[in-house]
């Protein structure tokens, strides 16, 4: 007897269905991403009981027509493509015609809608079963209603979360649209509340500052920039604002969600000299590609996609940060005004006698003994560019445009040593030919990935190359390399490489970056030091030139910015 047997058409596609419908947070995805391909300007998404009782979505798109109603609902139903090939070109978010489908045969659907000069109509949808159109009222657009997600599939429902935990996925799914669609006005209910509403604001930065705090405010740095076709737009977080996990790094291609290890990766190399271990930036990042570039077609809910050239995409983010970093000083604002060179207003004896006095004349008339604003070696100095004073021989606070800056002496200079030693070894590193040149023999696959990565080869300033069939031979290495065996080392390379790590953070070049933090902490001012103020002068000006200026080697910060705001709300002024 044959064991093996044809499943019939209704378990066919719940097994499909079930692929592209996990939750009800993957039917919330698919209903707007069919909301923004119709061009709608307003999305109002509705909840009950976390998605499991009724997901509501209302959009003012451009409809569908009479005529293709009744198909919507049908498997492989689709407007946006005729032909294979055309998936390689495809901006659209959905293209397969799986959606209403899957949805369909998890639960009960409803659609009503409108196109432009018509009328409104409605159908149902339920496993196989399609009812006949109804004419109703409705203005332009589509509203699809899903009821009782997974009833007839108990299994599946068993194993959906508290209703509290399904609604959070919902939330961060419309959160990170309305970031990457801010112009769109996106709302959402839960239970009959308005949870979240972007009024079309059009401005990422002020949906960051709504979602996430004002303390963003001055943190977040702009990233619009081009690498080799590349497009990158949208914000980071500055390296002094981190979190304790990943769950604020939102990633995009052409506008459409992904999930990406190489964008991940490639964020925590060019932030890794900034901040400690086990914290995480701000990322809100969208990258235009040409659609042949990537394959969006291998996940069912195509969360993620396969880049043509993956060193390209991680190089284009990698370089596009630093480079940021570089030209973002975390003082931009810090400019000297004429106050705060001028004589008059900071003068260490006339200062420390109009402090005394005004506090000797409160005492007269008061029955409370204040304390002295200054001690003498606290009274604000003067150099020809700073208003500064020391406290704690250890920080220094300093007058700029829109406030106070206190900045750690120690940290400031760590940061600049350290960008100059790293310059130094850069510019200084020297290169030994082998005795004899080295011949490695690799697999097929390990050629193809030396192919595929050979500037990170010439990055680490060895010479190496192909030769013959399934070899590289090894003619110059680095003079820190020289104790290795380096045709292991490069074998080692192509392994990380395989399984995804990051080559420079081989133990070596992890040595190299913690002796020269070494180096940099050890002949940093010191904690208790009182600094001289052409010192100080010196420092200031070299801190401001220095790249990436907002954390020590070791991710600490360094300053601590006080706006005239932030001293008005302590002294309850707002």
């Amino acid at each position: 007897m044959p064991k093996i047997k044809l499943l019939d058409e209704v378990t066919i596609n719940k097994i499909a269905a079930g692929e592209v419908i996990e939750r009800p947070v993957s039917i919330v995805k698919e209903l707007v991403e069919n909301s923004l391909d119709a061009g709608a300007q307003n999305i109002v998404v509705r909840i009950e009981n976390g998605g499991k009782k009724l997901i509501l979505v209302t959009d003012d798109g451009q409809g569908i027509e009479k005529e293709d109603l009744l198909l919507a609902p049908r498997r492989h139903a689709t407007s946006k493509i005729q032909k294979l090939e055309d998936i390689y070109q495809v901006f659209s978010m959905g293209f397969r015609g799986e959606a209403l489908s899957s949805i369909g045969h998890v639960a009960k659907l409803e659609i009503i809608s409108r196109t432009k000069d018509a009328e409104g109509y409605r159908i149902e949808a339920l496993e196989d079963y399609v009812s006949q159109i109804e004419l109703v009222s409705h203005q332009v657009g589509t509203t699809v209603k899903v009821q009782d997600l997974f009833l007839k599939v108990p299994v599946r429902r068993k194993y959906l979360k508290t209703d509290t935990t399904e609604f959070s996925y919902i939330y961060e799914v419309m959160q990170r649209y309305a970031l990457i669609y801010p112009e769109k006005n996106m709302v959402l209910y839960n239970d009959g509340k308005e949870i979240l509403n972007s009024h079309g604001l059009n401005t990422q930065e002020i949906l960051l500052y709504a979602f996430f705090g004002k303390n963003l405010k001055d943190k977040i740095l702009r990233i619009d920039e081009e690498y080799e076709g590349c497009k990158l737009k949208g914000w980071v977080s500055a390296p002094n604002l981190t979190f304790n996990t990943r769950n604020k790094q939102f990633f995009s291609v052409n506008k459409r969600i992904i999930k990406s290890a190489v964008l991940r990766k490639a964020v925590a190399d060019s932030y890794k000299d900034y901040i400690s271990s086990g914290r995480f930036p701000l990322v809100l990042l969208d990258i235009c590609l040409a659609p042949d570039l990537l394959d969006i077609n291998i996940h069912p809910q195509k969360q993620e996609v396969k880049f043509l050239n993956t060193t390209l995409m991680y190089k284009a983010v990698r370089e596009s940060l630093k480079n940021k970093f570089r030209t973002s000083s975390a003082l931009d604002q810090f400019k000297v005004t004429q106050d705060s060179i001028n004589p008059k207003f900071y003068v260490k004896e006339n200062m420390a006698q109009s402090a005394q006095g005004s506090l000797s004349r409160t005492e007269d008339t008061r029955s409370w003994s204040a304390p002295k604003m200054f001690a003498d070696q606290d009274v604000p100095q003067e150099n020809k560019k700073y208003t500064y004073f020391q406290i704690f021989e250890n920080y220094l606070v300093v007058k700029g445009v829109e406030g106070i800056w206190i900045l750690d002496q120690h940290a400031a200079h760590e940061r600049i040593l350290y960008e100059k030693f790293k310059e130094n070894s850069k510019s200084n590193r020297a290169q030994q030919p082998l005795l004899l040149a080295e011949v490695v023999d690799l697999t097929e696959l390990e050629i193809e990935l030396f192919d595929q990565y050979k500037e990170v080869f010439a990055f680490l300033d060895i010479d190496i190359e192909s030769f013959g069939r399934n070899q590289l031979v090894i003619r110059q290495v680095p003079v820190d390399f020289l104790s290795l065996n380096a045709g292991e080392w490069v074998l080692k390379v192509l392994e990380e490489l395989k399984t995804g790590k990051d080559v420079q953070e081989d133990d070596i070049l992890r040595e190299q970056k913690d002796k020269l933090q070494r180096m940099a902490c050890r002949a940093a001012i010191k904690a208790g030091k009182k600094m001289k103020p052409e010192e100080v002068g010196q420092l200031i000006a070299d801190f401001q030139a220095a790249p990436s200026n907002f954390t020590c080697p070791h991710g600490r910060p360094i300053f601590i910015k006080i706006s005239k705001p932030d001293l008005e709300k302590l002294f309850l002024r707002r």
